[in-house]
């Protein structure tokens, strides 16, 4: 059974009594920054369906039910950021301190300053990403408290498999994330036969997927929104603009060339959506699309064939399919895109395209500098390097150690979750990489602080400069993106009045 090292000297309460003090503060300093917070459009949408109790599943119903029991506590949006901020905050305190009590108290206040950093770039403290965090932190911090001793602690086990449970139910895709974290649980050490566990991620994944359908309806009485519907129209319109064939859209379409030049955008899905440019383009391709409050108000989302007409796009068209992922993952990542003006992602108007507006001398340092630094494609090109060192270092080590195997895990997760947007991504915002961000951090911290990249650099000095030049490529990439890339005309999402 893994164990971790065992604590060092009488110091271990007085530094977990100063990180707990350290994270307090933060808690504090955290709670003052987004107390007056405004409500994102997601959830300004949820919150609606809160004071309705009328729930559907395009946003995650066990959120919105969260959000109602929260109401005892008072009404409006502050009880879950409250919530949300104690919830991701505590998990970091668990971890911290079981790393002190393992004898590693500089990787565990290099972890609570990793976890600012993302707060400070990436968390939203009302939010899906946020609290499917805090979920897969606290997993992570009971599997490490668990495989402390010799024998692993069932009862602390059973929780973290919860927290996954419940991670996966905050944002759906977390499911991609979920298989590293429940193999740590059982048996850690398959993590190091890559393609076993790689099969063993796929199958968690789809039957937490599945669990997760049927506990919407189930348990959570949520009615179905068709929202996988966003995603399988997104793909139809990208293989149709990618190969030039308007059958993808079915016998019953009416769509044209210059209805698929107009509204078709490889950034988001949201051309397409009620609210966007072709607010029409559903109807006119065999099925109507709801907004939030037409079914709130009632309103039921027709059926549709989308799901077959896709499965026969992509195999009639698996280029054109690939490059419109591609495309799509590159705007995710904000990598080879422009940031004229507002960066190329967020809808721009026709005026602002022609006279964008003129940034201040500060403000174009820091797009040239923190703008090609924190960004998801550097996260991702950290947390496959991350992997890479890690996976590297436990092939050769005999001996149990619990934080090197808990940071493969986060490592792997981090990878996987990241990659879950390559294939059901749909829009662009940084925040959905957060579960990324703050899982490679720790997983980087570890490795760097028990020595496994100076093992790779002594043993592998080929791979070691490369997982070193991942990041720095992402870096040079984005800048050359940001000097070089105009914004396309198709990605106004914004009508021309």
């Amino acid at each position: 059974m893994m164990t971790g090292q065992r604590p060092r000297g009488a110091r271990v309460p007085m530094v977990q009594g100063w990180l707990l003090v350290l994270i307090v503060v933060i808690i504090a300093a955290h709670l003052a920054v987004s107390w007056q917070a405004p409500l994102s459009n997601d959830a300004s949408m949820q919150w609606l369906q809160v004071r309705t109790n009328r729930l559907n599943d395009w946003h995650p119903p066990a959120m919105t039910r969260l959000w109602q029991f929260l109401g005892i506590f008072g009404t409006g949006p502050r009880p879950l950021l409250v919530f949300s901020i104690l919830f991701y905050w505590s998990g970091i305190g668990l971890f911290a301190t079981t790393l002190v009590r393992l004898g590693k108290p500089m990787i565990a206040f290099a972890a609570v300053a990793g976890s600012l950093i993302a707060v400070a770039v990436w968390f939203d403290p009302i939010g899906k990403d946020g609290l499917l965090t805090s979920c897969f932190i606290w997993s992570y911090a009971l599997l490490l408290v668990a495989r402390m001793r010799e024998r692993a602690s069932v009862p602390m086990i059973a929780l973290a498999l919860l927290m996954i449970c419940c991670g996966v139910l905050m944002r759906h895709n977390g499911a991609f994330a979920a298989g590293p974290a429940v193999i740590l649980a059982f048996a850690p050490r398959l993590l190091r036969r890559f393609w076993l566990s790689l099969g063993l991620c796929a199958i968690i994944a789809v039957a937490l997927a599945g669990a997760v359908q049927a506990a919407n309806r189930a348990v959570f009485r949520a009615e179905s929104s068709r929202v996988e519907d966003s995603l399988l129209l997104f793909d139809l319109l990208g293989i149709a603009s990618g190969s030039g064939d308007l059958t993808v859209f079915g016998p019953a379409s009416r769509i044209t060339k210059r209805d698929v030049t107009r509204c078709y955008s490889p950034v988001m899905w949201d051309t397409m959506a009620p609210w966007g440019k072709c607010p029409w383009f559903p109807a006119k391709a065999g099925a109507k699309l709801l907004d939030q409050p037409q079914m709130i108000a009632g309103a039921v989302p027709p059926p549709s064939d989308f799901k077959r007409r896709w499965i026969d796009a992509v195999a009639a068209h698996p280029v054109a399919y690939a490059v419109h992922r591609v495309r799509h993952m590159n705007a995710e990542l904000l990598l080879l895109t422009s940031t004229k003006p507002r960066n190329g992602i967020v809808p721009v108007s026709p005026v602002e395209l022609r006279n964008p507006p003129q940034d201040s001398l500060l403000t174009l340092i820091a797009k040239h500098t923190l703008g090609v630094i924190f960004i998801p494609a550097v996260v991702v090109a950290l947390a496959l390097s991350t992997f890479v060192i890690l996976f590297v270092r436990l092939q050769r080590v005999e001996k149990s150690d619990a934080v090197l195997w808990t940071a493969l895990s986060m490592s792997a997760a981090a990878v996987l979750y990241a990659g879950s947007y390559a294939i059901a991504g749909v829009a662009t915002a940084p925040r959905y990489f957060l579960l990324t961000a703050v899982l490679s951090s720790f997983a980087l911290e570890i490795g760097i602080g028990v020595g496994a990249w100076r093992t790779l650099l002594r043993e592998k000095r080929g791979l070691a400069m490369a997982c070193l030049a991942l990041p720095l490529l992402a870096i040079g990439l984005a800048e050359a993106g940001r000097l070089f890339v105009s914004i396309p005309p198709d990605s106004l999402l914004i009508p021309p009045r």
